[in-house]
């Protein structure tokens, strides 16, 4: 067994104080990208003192997770139960006790510990909701009749595999690095302190200026509180953290991280990870790489960076109230700045198998008005700010929602076919635009058509779109025996019909069908059907993509369909399509009002603003066609 396996299975039962000193006592190794300054140890082997140790910190101890940063919130409380079922971490907002992270205990004790909650709250007239939960949790949160929308994913690095600790990418980061370590450049050094370690030296001097340091980080910040992002009382529960410090060559502090025991996971949480105003650029990525660099020491695989939100819900609900739900959720989400969080987590290589996703979950109801406003307040966000930004819905934004229904009168969800090769093509940017095309289709509410792929532009657009909308998002329509070229091996189910198809939850549905033409048939009359905005999108493919757009052109050019049709181009991909059609309307072979049939776009947005925008030619045929 490796080291990273000893880790991930390592028992949950370890002392916080055991994983903390398994930090501190692992020695330097010549593989270290970084000089790290360890805490003075009186006494190595000094036995901790556990004794003060009250219910909350013994759950903790053994079932703790990122998602209960709110531990070092001081507008946070805990809930211990009477009869030893566990603990748990609340706050109350807008008349609502919002849960954040799994209950403290085994999952045997939910039930129980979860009836105490209730007692407590009903009777002093709160609503529930659960925040930052577990998929464990939240299927136990489901069979007990709640709503559970997944709305985020924590993102993980493991020390041991990762590649900046290589030195296999990140370059430009270890550069940095080194030049601020360097004394004759930057001067900068890194240090550990554990206060509540003991046998470590106590320093209250160094304690109170970092202190100090956070106190004018988060002074800097006040005027912009930013959305999922967590107030700490940084060294409130010490017992349970230990900090990274960077000092400046006079020796003052510049920057701060804490690593939270995570005893769930045998590992920890990086947050806060700040720079204190005014020093030099890249102390934070510094303080990541250090606090990767001290865990391979230990041989610890797990360093969670937190929850980052996604753009749009998923709970798999239809009707009113679930997509009024998911319609503010999406205004909100347009709204605060969250975009950089994801670019900042994966410049370090996360390590996507250690990742899981996060759920929010509340008793059923209608419109959960009470609980979501309170869900909004604990992830900082400002209602006023949302009003006047006009980001929140309005009841005359209701007819926006697309529900796969007509709700008030309103359309069917707007649906885009998409075109595309069942390779990946050369060059990455391809695959980025898949994704590209995909993400912008989650933020829009457009549900997508394709061809049934899970590999090249099919499989990321398919799988990118499915992880943000939910499955009922996706539909794949590929013909028996293309199944073979056009999937891999991962992944996949055998439905009602015997027959092998991707997993639904990874890649939506799939419908198998005889032939190419049966395919194309189908593509085409769920767009058809779709709201407005629907049409057809080619991203770069080969002979087949190009068969399909052509054929699509010219079911609009007979008057079959009134859709738009998009040429997404990544890098001139498509330019020598629309320099024949230029050359064919000259030469007289098109029509020159049929020449806007088929438009180009070289952004994803473009790509979905050209098909809302679509005018129909003019010059098309007005014939009139059977059933074929």
């Amino acid at each position: 067994m490796d080291s990273s396996t000893r880790s991930l299975d390592s028992s949950s039962t370890e002392a916080h104080h055991d994983l903390l000193r398994r930090v501190l006592i692992s020695p330097a190794s010549s593989l270290d990208v970084i000089p790290i300054q360890m805490p003075d140890m009186m006494d190595v082997d000094a036995p901790d003192d556990d004794d003060d140790d009250d219910a909350f910190d013994e759950a903790y101890r053994l079932h703790s997770q990122a998602s209960h940063m709110g531990i070092l919130d001081p507008s946070y409380q805990t809930f211990i139960s009477a009869h030893g079922h566990g603990a748990l971490i609340y706050k109350i907002a807008s008349r609502t006790l919002i849960i954040t992270g799994d209950p403290l205990c085994p999952p045997s004790a939910y039930t129980a510990l979860l009836s105490e909650v209730n007692s407590f709250r009903q009777g002093r007239k709160l609503k529930l909701a659960l925040m930052n939960i577990s998929e464990p949790f939240a299927r136990h949160c489901r069979s007990q009749g709640h709503t559970v929308f997944r709305f985020g994913r924590e993102r993980v690095l493991n020390p041991l595999t990762n590649k900046l600790l290589g030195a296999a990418a990140g370059k430009r980061i270890l550069a940095r690095n080194r030049h601020l370590l360097d004394p004759k450049r930057g001067g900068l050094s890194v240090g550990v302190y554990a206060p509540a370690v003991t046998g470590t030296v106590s320093r209250p001097l160094l304690e109170r200026e970092l202190q100090r340091v956070y106190d004018s980080w988060r002074r800097q910040r006040r005027d912009r509180r930013r959305a999922y992002v967590t107030q700490y009382d940084v060294f409130s529960r010490p017992k349970h953290a230990l900090f990274l410090y960077v000092l400046g060559p006079d020796s003052q502090p510049l920057g701060l991280a804490a690593l939270r025991s995570v005893g769930a996971r045998a590992g920890f949480h990086l947050d806060p990870c700040l720079a204190a105003p005014g020093s030099p650029s890249g102390i934070t990525d510094l303080l990541v790489v250090a606090a990767m660099t001290l865990l391979r020491r230990a041989g610890i695989a797990y360093l969670s960076l937190g929850c980052e939100p996604l753009p749009d819900l998923d709970d798999g609900r239809r009707g009113l109230g679930a997509s009024l739900t998911r319609l503010g959720y999406r205004r909100v989400m347009r709204a605060v700045p969250l975009g950089g969080k994801k670019a900042y987590h994966d410049k370090f290589r996360p390590d996507e198998a250690l990742g899981s996703d996060l759920y929010i979950a509340m008793p059923s109801v209608a419109v959960p008005v009470q609980q979501s406003l309170a869900l909004m307040h604990v992830a900082n966000i400002s209602l006023r700010r949302l009003f006047l930004a006009g980001h929140l819905p309005s009841a005359a934004m209701t007819s926006d929602i697309t529900t796969g229904s007509t709700v008030n009168g309103s359309p069917p969800p707007t649906k885009i076919c998409v075109y595309c090769g069942a390779s990946g093509g050369d060059a990455p940017a391809h695959m980025e635009m898949a994704r590209q095309l995909a993400t912008v289709m989650a933020a829009n509410n457009i549900h997508l058509v394709y061809g049934g792929g899970t590999v090249g532009l099919m499989g990321m657009v398919a799988k990118t779109l499915c992880e943000l909308s939910g499955p009922d998002a996706v539909h794949g329509i590929i013909p028996e025996a293309l199944v073979k070229y056009e999937r891999d091996s991962t992944y996949q189910t055998t439905n009602k019909d015997n027959q092998v198809v991707p997993d639904l939850n990874r890649y939506g549905r799939t419908t198998v069908v005889p032939d190419m033409h049966t395919r194309k048939k189908l593509m085409a009359e769920e767009v058809f059907a779709g709201g407005p905005g629907s049409g057809f999108v080619a991203l770069s493919g080969g002979y087949g993509t190009l068969e399909e757009i052509f054929e699509t052109i010219t079911w609009n050019q007979l008057g079959i369909h009134q859709k738009g049709i998009c040429l997404l181009s990544v890098d001139g991909y498509w330019d020598g399509i629309v320099q024949w059609i230029d050359t064919a309307v000259k030469q007289g072979f098109i029509k020159e009002a049929n020449k806007d049939i088929v438009v180009t776009a070289t952004s994803a947005e473009g790509a979905v603003r050209a098909l809302r925008d679509y005018k129909v030619s003019e010059a098309t045929l007005k014939l009139e066609w059977g059933s074929q």
